[in-house]
């Protein structure tokens, strides 16, 4: 049996666009383009609501110990036939 989240907000956060603001595109972009020896690089944010999945976890609804992020590509160009993309855990709280 499959228990399927959504994300409650997500953004993409810019390496030369700092205060832009990406909250309300349907795509996350990750990126590392190059303007010139200029690299901008872009890094997705998301956010579920853990209590729900917790709720789901103490109650029993989940009896998995694992879990999967799925993400698709779209609108790709020049994607190596072989990449890895990273996921890590933000420390604090972001708007």
């Amino acid at each position: 049996m499959y228990s399927f989240y959504s994300a409650s907000k997500d953004a993409t956060i810019y390496l030369l666009q700092p205060t832009q603001n990406t909250g309300r595109d349907e795509i996350l972009e990750i990126s590392k383009t190059y303007t010139g020896t200029i690299k901008d690089v872009s890094h997705p944010l998301i956010k579920f609501n853990t209590t729900e999945i917790s709720a789901s976890i103490a109650s029993g609804e989940i009896t998995a110990s694992s879990a999967e992020l799925i993400i698709k590509e779209c609108e790709s160009g020049e994607i190596p036939t072989d990449y890895t993309i990273f996921a890590h855990p933000i420390s604090q709280s972001w708007d």
